[in-house]
């Protein structure tokens, strides 16, 4: 499977007009998935976030 660089990630949810400060986002880098990333792992171009859905996405 090859790297690519993460994506552009979805706009903020309707009801929120930015991020709270201090909060990073990281969206899951699974292709097509718009859910929150909440596991992270070192890749080449730094770390990739996913959801517990894809999260094996991130293990080798």
């Amino acid at each position: 499977m090859s790297e690519t660089p993460p994506s552009a990630k979805p706009e903020y949810p309707a009801h929120m007009e930015s991020a709270p400060a201090g909060l990073f986002e990281h969206w899951c880098d699974h292709k097509d998935c718009k859910s929150w990333g909440s596991f992270g792992f070192s890749g080449r171009y730094g770390i990739v976030w996913y959801c517990g859905e894809h999260k094996s996405g991130g293990k080798v």
